[in-house]
């Protein structure tokens, strides 16, 4: 780019301004169900395009909406039934493999805020940079009482109220959930 005087006078070009690239992270799929979220925007959203990779092992992918208290899916063996049809970030999802599978999902950062309502939310972490959960959730201390995360096929909590500060592991959320 360069720039003119009132006298008609020419600049020099000024410097040279690039825009970082997308990102790219890659998710990977266990047989059974996978709890997953986007920490990228995709580039492109639509579910078809972002789980076309994980055919034939893909039976299905589940979201929860908040704000009806209300399930959508996607199946791609019926999708003229689907009610989800796409993926964003922040958001939590189940996805339901018969054998293992990786996502690869290209995109930009997002600095969205995420959106939480009283009772239970399923959200996603939606950053590159893993963070303890304490400083991840600082924004809102004092205003959850648990996080809870499925991997490796098992129930992870963290109490926010437990001096220790660590996850738990190894139990029967509907148990911790009536005791």
């Amino acid at each position: 780019m360069t720039a003119y005087d009132i006298l008609g006078g020419e600049s020099d070009f000024s410097s040279e301004l690039r825009y970082p690239e997308p990102f790219s992270t890659t998710i990977s799929l266990s047989a059974g169900l996978n709890l997953i979220s986007l920490p990228l925007e995709p580039l492109n959203p639509s579910i078809s395009s972002l789980t076309e990779q994980l055919s034939p092992c893909l039976l299905n992918v589940f979201a929860y909406v908040n704000d009806t208290y209300t399930w959508e899916f996607y199946d791609p063996a019926q999708l003229d039934q689907n009610t989800l049809s796409t993926l964003e970030p922040a958001k939590g999802y189940w996805v339901e493999m018969t054998c293992p599978g990786e996502m690869t999902v290209v995109g930009n950062r997002t600095t969205n805020p995420i959106t939480l309502i009283p009772g239970l939310d399923l959200i996603g972490y939606n950053s590159l940079t893993p963070l303890p959960i304490s400083v991840a959730f600082s924004s809102i201390a004092d205003k959850y009482t648990m996080v809870w995360a499925y991997k490796n096929n098992e129930w992870k909590y963290y109490d926010p109220a437990d001096e220790t500060g660590k996850y738990a592991s190894g139990i029967n959320p509907r148990k911790r959930i009536l005791d």
